[in-house]
């Protein structure tokens, strides 16, 4: 089913090959993950960015900024491409 969406884009991300774009969706009025791949039509405007000045003060508002410890295993073969993601350092 094809749908029509207006995204004020606040970035894009790259998560396991696939490229994905976040912003606010003007149209459900929420925050919104899109994946560009399914874009079929793509119309680039510029307005005046008030969703994206008060998305991000809501996103700071209700984030829970705890710091995790958390212990990774992965097998030895996938070394090279976890130093890629995450650095040797973590």
């Amino acid at each position: 089913m094809e749908t029509e969406r207006k995204l004020e884009s606040m970035g894009l991300f790259l998560k396991g090959y696939v490229w994905y774009a976040y912003g606010y969706c003007l149209t459900l009025k929420d925050f919104r993950v899109f994946r560009v791949s399914r874009i079929g039509e793509l119309k680039i405007f510029c307005e005046a960015g008030f969703f994206a000045a008060r998305c991000r003060t809501t996103i700071h508002e209700q984030a829970d900024f705890k710091k995790v410890q958390a212990v990774l295993r992965f097998q030895p073969e996938m070394k090279t491409r976890v130093c890629d993601e995450f650095g040797f350092d973590q």
